[in-house]
């Protein structure tokens, strides 16, 4: 009797050490592959454009512009609904803008010239 007790006890162990293990295993891989949830889209503008301060051109999202810019100001609706996203990264790369809503209040911005410069980047001269 004794050593089915201890049979059980052991088996008992032993199956308990292999859930944990699966467990175990199952919360790595979950930690470490993890699921693309995020839904990416390019949400294109609808209206027109102005290069540099110049006439007001109806955006193409077929064409890009090919134009040099210092300065580019656009208006116009976005194409597709983000209300159910919620919310909308913005790429941008040395490119500084401001979002305003319909009413012209400030949504959003990036401006790097508020950023502080490192003098190593800094040309003698300028």
């Amino acid at each position: 009797m004794k050593i089915l007790k201890g049979r059980i006890w052991i088996s008992i162990i032993a199956v308990m050490i292999l859930v944990l293990l699966g467990w175990t295993v199952w919360q790595n891989v979950r930690a470490y592959l993890p699921m693309n949830m995020t839904q990416r889209f390019t949400v294109p503008v609808e209206g027109e454009y102005s290069i540099d301060g110049g006439e007001w051109q109806t955006i193409d999202i077929e064409k890009p512009i090919d134009e040099h810019f210092h300065k580019a100001v656009f208006k116009g609706n976005l194409i597709k609904n983000l209300k159910f996203n919620r919310i909308m990264d913005i790429v941008s790369k040395n490119v500084w803008y401001n979002i305003y809503d319909a009413d012209g209040n400030f949504i959003d911005g990036y401006d790097r010239r508020s950023e502080e410069v490192p003098e190593e980047i800094l040309v003698p001269g300028e």
